[in-house]
């Protein structure tokens, strides 16, 4: 700007961010002392810059609209902006939220984000990311996630308008939090946007609809509703078409294999337990893309895949088929959605928001149900009567502490879902939050309530989605709140997974929590490629180290002592063999020592790398593996050639059906609750 100002005129330069007050102050000083000031903001001054401060030292001030005199001049906003350089991304309503205005709790910032999100509002997210709230970018976009389709475009705008603008056009699925900083705006459609040639559109209305959108819900139950819920009493050999092979859609064909429907299954690819339902024959599945006259016949219809466009031309021809349809990215295209369940007895209770807040739905499923079960000596329903409708909640007792929710530190075992504890499985199909990592399989997160909120925290050596002070201050969060709250770990919990602080954390926040061990690959991945890690007389002891401890690295590990010990086996340590092995070198490891290195064991795509060593770095230059990979140095590593007995290919035929694992976690939970 400074071409634009006359040379009498005084520059007074202050911090971009910092201390609005003073600012404010000083400029109101200089226009009480007869002084002309222009106080000028980045954007749009009215809108998270300096107006604000300037009224609230007038108010302060006693300031009756007399002098000094204020005029406030508008200007282009940075999510204006943007919205310019992207096409038409706000043709309709449309909401504009800051995630780190650290004046705000952000108990009521999660507030404003969740009504945004439910009144389907074009989203505006400023200053997304800041040292203090690295964290709450992901969490709002879990937020929207809840009520949005995964292919909701999403754009992240920084510098717009300026020489170093950079925009990125992706979708709420496959948007990365770590993508944006305090200089970020984030601009999330609403469930009508689509991408048009690197564009974002959002039409006026919603005339593009095959069916009128659902009503808001009420809280108070004062607007009329058109749904009218029913129970379907007789499933039984009843036929039904599911669309979609991933998690969603083995969630559906689970609950329809459980009320006993005859089910087809339409998806080129599938989940390993659906694969192991077909090929016991308790499905039918047709490996292939939906194509028009597959729902003939059908008596109900779900359309679960990750393609919009997919599932709408579902919709649209289960209408003409005459089949009730339930949409799983678009609840309001469809004819009925799924309630959230309790089964006590003869007693069947259901819980609907009408898909708008599932997990509302299972909150308070869990509360009837656990209200029920405090009333009955024996857990079922009916030995004390509820309260009369608009009578109120009866008093809690003295005695009664508030209802608090508890922590659940899970490992998940070492890539392989059927490795997974008993324990595990069965906390994990009653959580209501769950945190995982990278590692996690996805078989295992289609066992989540479909309520639930899944949040991802993964992350690999360079790149971390939240840091792990965030991590934990999510956890202990979602326990304070009253949630069932599982941290998915890969591998065991304790063994390298930050087991211990986020404990800590939470008996420091007096909240209940659990350690539940996995299978870690420290030992899983010697076994799948058939080393024993001690072995007579060649190895009668073994250690584990991590590899973020290399030499040379700040408090590295005495690998002089290591060195000596018969089998050392190195997790995360794949960057860092060349100095691991020179370490081990220079303190009198021999060259020719056997070395395995095995990259994602237990799956279908674990490598097993043998050499020495010595030979080891160039080995692995000339053929490079992908992470995750164990590091098992010793005598026994050379037994993998003579034992090793896991073929990857075959991993899916010898994968044990999470349905035959149910039944043994079911008598596993019924003696240790």
């Amino acid at each position: 700007m400074r071409p634009l100002l006359a040379p009498h005129q005084e520059v007074l330069i202050t911090p971009a961010m910092g201390d609005e007050l003073s600012r404010a102050q000083q400029a109101l000083e200089l226009a009480r002392a007869g002084r002309r000031v222009a106080l000028i903001s980045s954007g749009d001054i009215g809108i998270y810059a300096m107006a604000a401060p300037v009224f609230e030292r007038l108010r302060n001030a006693g300031w009756d609209g007399g002098r000094p005199s204020v005029e406030v001049l508008p200007g282009i906003s940075a999510f204006q902006a943007l919205a310019a350089r992207l096409g038409a991304p706000i043709s309709h309503d449309f909401s504009v939220i800051s995630l780190s205005d650290l004046l705000t709790p952000w108990e009521v910032i999660e507030r404003r984000v969740a009504a945004a999100a439910a009144a389907d509002c074009v989203v505006a997210l400023y200053n997304p990311r800041s040292r203090e709230r690295h964290w709450h970018l992901g969490a709002a976009l879990a937020i929207l996630r809840a009520h949005r389709p995964p292919e909701t475009p999403v754009a992240l705008g920084r510098n717009v308008m300026r020489a170093d603008e950079r925009i990125t056009l992706t979708t709420l699925a496959e948007v990365d939090p770590a993508q944006a900083d305090m200089f970020t705006v984030v601009l999330v459609g609403n469930s009508q946007s689509y991408s048009l040639a690197g564009r974002l559109v959002t039409p006026r209305g919603y005339e593009n609809k095959t069916r009128p959108p659902a009503p808001p819900p009420s809280l108070h139950g004062s607007t009329p509703s058109s749904a009218y819920p029913i129970v379907l009493t007789n499933l039984s050999g009843a036929p039904v078409v599911v669309v979609g092979g991933g998690p969603v859609g083995e969630r559906k064909v689970r609950g329809l294999l459980e009320a006993g429907a005859r089910v087809r299954l339409i998806s080129p690819e599938v989940s390993p337990q659906l694969r192991a339902w077909a090929a016991a024959g308790r499905i039918v599945w047709q490996p292939r893309a939906y194509a028009p006259g597959d729902l003939a016949g059908a008596r109900l219809v779900f359309a679960a895949t990750g393609e919009r466009e997919v599932n709408a031309r579902v919709a649209c021809d289960a209408a003409l088929h005459g089949a009730l349809c339930n949409v799983a990215d678009a609840p309001a295209e469809g004819d009925f959605h799924l309630p959230a369940l309790h089964r006590s007895g003869e007693m069947t209770i259901a819980v609907s928001s009408g898909g708008a807040a599932p997990g509302r739905a299972a909150a308070l499923r869990d509360a009837i149900a656990a209200w029920l079960e405090s009333r009955s000596p024996n857990g079922q329903p009916g030995s004390a009567p509820p309260p009369a409708e608009g009578s109120p909640a009866p008093a809690r007792r003295p005695t009664e502490a508030a209802p608090r929710g508890k922590a659940y530190l899970v490992g998940a075992g070492p890539g392989r879902a059927d490795l997974i504890t008993l324990r595990g499985l069965t906390l994990l199909r009653r959580a209501e939050v769950v945190l995982y990592d990278w590692l996690v399989a996805p078989e295992l997160l289609a066992q989540v309530p479909a309520g639930a909120e899944l949040i991802f925290v993964g992350k690999t050596h360079d790149r971390h989605t939240l840091e792990q002070d965030a991590i934990t201050d999510l956890l202990v969060a979602h326990a304070r709140a009253g949630r069932r709250v599982v941290r998915l770990k890969g591998g065991d919990p304790g063994v390298f997974g930050h087991a211990g602080e986020e404990a800590l954390a939470l008996a420091q926040a007096g909240l209940p929590f659990e350690i539940v061990p996995g299978v870690s690959s420290a030992l899983a991945a010697p076994a799948y490629a058939g080393i024993p890690l001690t072995f007579r007389g060649l190895a009668s002891g073994f250690a584990v180290v991590t590899g973020h401890e290399a030499p040379n690295t700040p408090h590295h590990l005495d690998w002089a002592a290591l060195a000596r010990v018969p089998t050392l086996v190195v997790l995360m340590g794949l960057h860092r063999t060349e100095a691991i092995c020179a370490a081990l070198r220079e303190a009198g490891r021999a060259a020719d020592t056997p070395v395995a290195v095995i990259s994602r064991a237990t799956t279908h795509e674990q490598q097993v790398l043998r050499a020495t060593l010595g030979s080891l770095p160039v080995a692995l230059q000339e053929r490079p593996l992908p992470t995750p990979a164990v590091l098992v140095i010793g005598a026994v590593a050379a037994l993998a050639d003579d034992l090793a007995w896991f073929d990857p290919e075959l991993a899916a035929e010898h994968f044990v059906p999470f349905d035959e694992a149910a039944r043994h976690a079911q008598l596993a939970d019924r003696s240790n609750p």
